[in-house]
């Protein structure tokens, strides 16, 4: 049976007034990193929550099977505001799309803590899982423990079992598909990229591909970059999309619609002003 979901990346409350009364040759910095910034007159969350808000009244017009949220939740994971806030509008989801949560630097932070990610666990859950529908099986890891595991001892090796016994279990099961979320996307354009600020590092980047081909998992979807970014190894597909908060490129806030068939996966993104009435399968 197709069906489809909605992926959200980066919703990251507070981020448009972060950029209030920043340093031009701060900014100037980010744009040579390939990151456009630009000085905001924001002081709220306005921004954050007007494009929230209309993202959330398109899913429960598309009626998705449901929506997940890849990383960076909010810009500082101390701020019980942002975290009341971005959760307070997920109330208006409507009761039958359930919203699944991904951890994002900005929400556990790099290296993550015991500490920083039981703060998490309590608001949004799990931050590594598995869930299953109509067929195909979806993963959820922390990526942030990936980048930077010195300050969470066990956690690392603690996401590869996890994988290992995750995915042999469902691959023994017959499902017609396996996908991975994640907050920083494995590689930007090849495996063997240099580690940067943008992928997970090629030490622990190259044992998650691992398993990943092992298993058959086809796509790994991410966020993190603030716009969209496509790469492959072999028959795994790496997607980074566009933020739904702040755009650091030429992609404008929106997300992307997957659709997902017993013989493939297909999948678009869509800004804000371009989201389509339906979705057709």
């Amino acid at each position: 049976m197709s069906f489809f979901f909605v992926q959200l990346a980066d919703t990251q409350f507070g981020l448009f007034k972060s950029f209030n009364g920043r340093d031009p040759e701060e900014l100037q910095r980010w744009w040579r990193k390939g990151l456009r910034i630009y000085p905001t007159d924001v002081t709220d969350m306005s921004e954050e929550t007007d494009h929230y808000t209309r993202a959330l009244e398109a899913i429960n017009r598309l009626r998705p099977a449901f929506a997940i949220t890849c990383g960076d939740l909010v810009q500082d994971k101390t701020d019980v505001e942002q975290h009341d806030l971005l959760l307070k509008l997920t109330e208006m989801l409507d009761d039958d799309i359930p919203m699944r949560w991904v951890s994002g630097n900005h929400d556990v932070g790099v290296p993550p803590t015991p500490e920083s990610i039981a703060a998490y666990q309590v608001r949004y859950g799990p931050d590594n899982y598995s869930f299953d529908h109509e067929g195909s099986h979806f993963v959820v890891i922390n990526s942030s423990v990936a980048v930077d595991p010195s300050s969470a001892p066990g956690e690392w090796e603690g996401i590869v079992k996890f994988l290992e016994c995750d995915l042999a279990k469902a691959r023994e099961s017959g499902v017609d598909h396996i996908m991975l979320f994640t907050h920083h996307p494995l590689f930007i354009a090849f495996l063997d990229e240099a580690d940067h600020m943008l992928n997970v590092p090629r030490v622990r980047r190259e044992k998650i591909v691992e398993l990943l081909m092992e298993y058959g998992v086809t796509y790994a979807f991410a966020g993190h970059w603030h716009k969209n970014a496509y790469a492959e190894y072999g028959p795994l597909n790496v997607v980074a999309s566009g933020a739904i908060g702040y755009p650091l490129g030429i992609d404008p806030a929106g997300f992307r619609i997957v659709k997902v068939h017993a013989d493939r996966v297909e999948h678009e993104y869509f800004g804000l002003d371009e989201i389509p009435e339906s979705v057709t399968l």
